[in-house]
């Protein structure tokens, strides 16, 4: 079902439906509606846009990596139809909160839930009404596969480095450990326990740390909840009340991506003593969720921008411990490229 995309203007969102290994464009294209037909009830299918940052175009004070406000998806096959509002797709993968008026934006490249095609067969009809931002920056081929490569990326931390260079490349997903502190040891016993319990409210503490609030679950790691004001105690309330819940979401989808195996697992560290029985006890403990390929970036043994393929899925690549900003983010985004190239 792959077809060739049309030229884009600035303010069309480019809507394209990603499942499996096709690309489906739209039937039929409307002002806030876009038609596209599916042979059957996917596994799994991605809805996916163009984005920019508001603030970026200067659109807006906003920040966030924004593709297209989805108001309602519906969902048809030969007998049912199926309406799928803004609050039923929240937490999903690559969508954020719902706002008023009811309406929820993706970042992107945002994952319809699989739930949404339960008791549905044969051939079916999707249905995306919404709107995209007013306009989009043009992306050069090189962006968008920079932007693919680190989609691509679930980081094991050991704090969010990872995450700074995948939000350079606007490569936004929702990791548990993405912006997250955690010691190796609170890593590997996290990965050998599956995380368990993570979320549970007993372990879970939500601590004022300098300028921000945090989620410490004290077994695994230190969360940031990007709460950056001191709030009233109903306000406190529910930032924990909300930041349990999404732990026990994050928690799942970690293991479901290491299951799958798809996602390059990176792991990065200052660490001096870092040694090589350290990276085979993270691969170690990663082999018991699934197959994905691990690479340990550590300035330790190899030099600056060096990858060095290890065996059983696991990859070791050298970085400058001193290097920071865009410097730093496209030493990783090359290091995670030399990885993919070696596997493929």
């Amino acid at each position: 079902m792959d077809q060739h995309p049309q030229l884009l203007s600035a303010s069309d969102p480019g809507l394209q439906l990603i499942d499996g290994d096709h690309l489906i464009y739209p039937l039929r294209v409307e002002p806030n509606l876009a038609v596209f037909r599916l042979p059957r009830p996917p596994a799994q299918v991605w809805l996916r846009s163009r984005s920019d940052r508001p603030a970026r175009s200067q659109l807006s004070d906003d920040n966030r990596l924004l593709g297209f406000s989805v108001w309602c998806i519906t969902i048809q096959d030969s007998q049912t139809t199926i309406c799928v509002e803004p609050p039923q797709l929240a937490g999903a993968e690559g969508f954020y909160e719902p706002e008023l008026p009811r309406h929820i934006w993706t970042n992107g490249l945002a994952l319809l839930p699989e739930r949404l095609f339960e008791g549905l067969s044969g051939e079916l009809t999707l249905c995306v009404q919404g709107d995209g931002l007013p306009s989009y920056a043009a992306e050069s081929d090189a962006a968008k596969q920079a932007q693919e490569v680190m989609r691509g990326v679930l980081s094991l931390g050991e704090n969010c480095e990872i995450g700074f260079a995948q939000e350079h490349f606007d490569a936004e997903p929702i990791d548990l450990l993405r912006w997250a502190n955690s010691s190796f040891s609170q890593l590997c016993s996290g990965l050998h326990s599956g995380f368990a319990g993570l979320g549970d409210e007993a372990h879970t503490e939500l601590v004022w740390m300098d300028t921000e609030y945090r989620l410490i679950d004290r077994r695994y790691a230190s969360f940031h909840t990007m709460a950056f004001a001191q709030v009233d105690a109903g306000a406190q309330a529910k930032l924990w009340h909300d930041g349990v819940l999404r732990l026990q979401f994050l928690r799942r989808k970690l293991l479901h991506d290491l299951a799958e195996g798809r996602r390059l697992v990176v792991y990065r560290t200052r660490q001096s003593g870092f040694s090589m029985q350290d990276a085979y006890d993270l691969l170690d403990a990663l082999r018991g969720h699934g197959p994905a390929p691990l690479l340990v970036l550590t300035p330790a043994f190899l030099p600056f921008g060096v990858v060095e393929e290890i065996g059983g899925g696991l990859f070791l690549g050298g970085f400058d411990p001193v290097a920071s900003g865009p410097e730093a983010f496209y030493a990783t985004l090359h290091l995670c490229q030399s990885v993919r190239a070696l596997l493929a």
